[in-house]
């Protein structure tokens, strides 16, 4: 395999992901991002919006657009954090909490549609080379960042 092709799989990967949320979140009214975005803060809720765009990997002013969205649609409120009044803190609404199950029923589809060819002795594996990958290669990223 050359390293041209490692980078075109990666990214036909990610763009049948985005692909998939578009037609799954059609019926809710939510983008992509959007759905990111709600995913993170459930398992980091009162985060910085500046701590969101860097896990992302996101612009800051895509996800100041996004969460001003969901927070029109009544998903976030956005609350002056109190250490450093020039940042917010994210949390999650009520309305954002009932949308749980339906993000695990989409996850889990994807789950299962991007494992159903990979052997159940090779799926940890799998799951372990992909983390590897992908926090040496956000980490080597934010490195030649910071170079220039």
């Amino acid at each position: 395999m050359t390293h041209y092709e490692y980078g075109r799989y990666i990214a036909k990967i990610y763009r049948s992901f985005q692909i998939f949320l578009k037609v799954r979140l059609e019926d809710v009214g939510l983008r992509p991002l959007e759905f990111r975005i709600l995913l993170w803060l459930r398992h980091a809720n009162g985060a910085k919006q500046e701590e969101l765009a860097e896990g992302l990997g996101v612009d800051k002013s895509v996800i100041t657009r996004m969460v001003s969205s969901l927070m029109q649609n009544g998903y976030l409120t956005r609350v002056v954090n109190q250490k450093d009044r020039r940042a917010y803190c994210l949390h999650r609404t009520e309305k954002a909490g009932l949308f749980d199950g339906e993000m695990e029923e989409i996850l889990n589809e994807w789950e299962s549609i991007i494992l159903e060819k990979v052997p159940m002795t090779q799926r940890d594996q799998f799951s372990e080379l992909l983390k590897l990958v992908s926090t040496f290669s956000f980490k080597a990223v934010r490195e030649i960042q910071q170079e220039d």
